[in-house]
């Protein structure tokens, strides 16, 4: 088990979406309390009506070592980061917030959440693009290709591309696709399909 940790600063990605009323109000849910989870019908529990204890214990773990995990890595002057590469798409719609429905669910394993189309942003289908973000101070490059989740590590001519600039730490004259680069141009061919994401 993940012992408790100090109340320390963390890093807080840039909006990324949000857990809505039917009335597109803001709720005030911590993400950060397993029991909240449990108690709002979200994920898992939205269909099974509560938690079993090793699903709680499991929870608290996994949202401790988030909480751990955005506490390292806040910028610090002292430390000389190494190139940082962030392989990314915006290719495609990706769900990003849940709203809770007009009507409550009546049947079983019905979860009271819907995740409307109006309200996904730019993204690789899993990941929306704003959420990519490095905690500021970081130094990063980012390198676009059309893309969803599942595949982003299947394009391996960027891959090498990247690799081959990290280590001879400067940018090629002129970026294009299978080379690195931090313009869009490299997403244009060769990336997922819409029918790729239905499948």
């Amino acid at each position: 088990m993940v012992p408790p940790e100090e109340d320390t600063a963390e890093y807080s990605a840039p909006f990324t979406g949000g857990i809505y009323d039917a009335n597109l109000c803001k709720l005030d849910i911590d993400l950060s309390d397993a029991q909240q989870w449990v108690d709002n019908g979200l994920s898992i529990f939205g269909h099974q009506g509560g938690a079993t204890p090793e699903q709680l214990t499991h929870l608290r773990n996994a949202l401790a070592r988030a909480r751990a995990f955005r506490r390292q890595i806040l910028f610090e002057p002292s430390v000389k980061y190494p190139p940082i590469a962030c392989l990314v798409s915006d290719s495609f719609p990706t769900k990003t917030s849940a709203v809770m429905k007009a009507n409550p669910p009546v049947k079983k394993g019905e979860t009271k959440w819907d995740f409307p189309d109006k309200l996904q942003l730019p993204g690789d289908g899993r990941v929306p693009v704003c959420g990519t973000q490095l905690p500021p101070g970081i130094p990063g490059k980012f390198y676009y290709v059309k893309s969803l989740h599942e595949n982003l590590l299947k394009h391996t001519e960027v891959l090498e591309s990247i690799l081959a600039e990290q280590l001879r730490d400067s940018p090629p004259e002129e970026p294009c696709r299978g080379e690195p680069c931090t313009t869009r141009q490299a997403r244009d061919e060769g990336g997922d399909t819409e029918e790729e994401e239905e499948e």
